[in-house]
């Protein structure tokens, strides 16, 4: 049985985005229009793809917080839905907090690579320089115009996780395959899912042969807790873009 702590992450397929720094200027660039939003060069998010029993001594820790078992994979979004990042062999049991800051692409911010862009994740992520989470109790202009542009930014993580598991309900009901299987099999249906994007195919929409298809889509979004992080060093940047937002006429 594989470890559980990944040992690496699908990261920048050949049919993925942000590799140069033209491509990072325009993924930047389309973010901004949607909600004015500066400098995003993703959003970040998790879903659970339910699994059978891996079985074995950890299979417990494949257990989620709704009481199935999963895989939680993590993806980041580009604006027109195009996956740009994928973890995928975490436990359902994992905090989303905890799949990204054991991923590549934590260590790549960490360590400067993308200097002056941010990611956008819900408040079960930690607030980082980096990292730009929605305020909790959002008390003056600037940070509801943060809240307001923050959540229809990072809307299109969420549209993704939708459009990814209507154009393959597999991942939406479930895979009877054995652990690497099952792992192969999210991958491949992520990396099809770029191709279509970038070969502009329409959207799937539910046509009804699933009749509890959406339901199921919602199922894998299991909201957690948030996380507070109130070091002074991580708020500056989130001030900063409050503070854009706050002398916005």
């Amino acid at each position: 049985m594989p470890s559980m702590r990944p040992e690496r992450d699908y990261n920048d397929a050949n049919v993925c985005v942000n590799k140069t720094e033209q491509e990072q200027v325009t993924v930047k660039s389309d973010f901004f229009k949607i909600a004015k939003f500066p400098n995003v060069l993703g959003c970040i998010d998790c879903t659970h793809i339910k699994i059978q029993s891996p079985g074995g001594d950890d299979a417990e820790l494949f257990r989620n917080r709704k009481s199935y078992m999963s895989i939680n994979m993590q993806t980041i979004s580009s604006p027109n839905l195009l996956i740009t990042d994928i973890v995928a062999r975490w436990p359902g049991s994992t905090h989303d907090s905890t799949i990204y800051q054991n991923s590549r692409r934590y260590e790549r911010f960490e360590r400067g690579d993308y200097q002056g862009s941010y990611l956008l994740g819900d408040s079960g992520y930690p607030l980082k320089s980096h990292l730009l989470t929605p305020y909790l109790n959002p008390a003056t202009v600037g940070q509801q115009r943060y809240n307001t542009a923050h959540i229809k930014t990072r809307n299109v993580v969420e549209r993704q996780y939708g459009v990814l598991k209507r154009r393959f309900p597999v991942l939406a009901l479930g895979l009877r395959l054995k652990l690497q299987n099952a792992i192969n099999v999210i991958l491949a249906c992520c990396i099809l899912h770029n191709i279509c994007i970038i070969r502009q195919e329409p959207e799937p929409v539910n046509d009804g042969v699933i009749p509890n298809l959406e339901h199921l889509i919602q199922a894998g979004q299991i909201p957690l807790p948030p996380l507070i992080n109130n070091d002074p060093v991580y708020g500056y940047q989130r001030s900063q873009i409050t503070n854009y937002f706050e002398s916005m006429n």
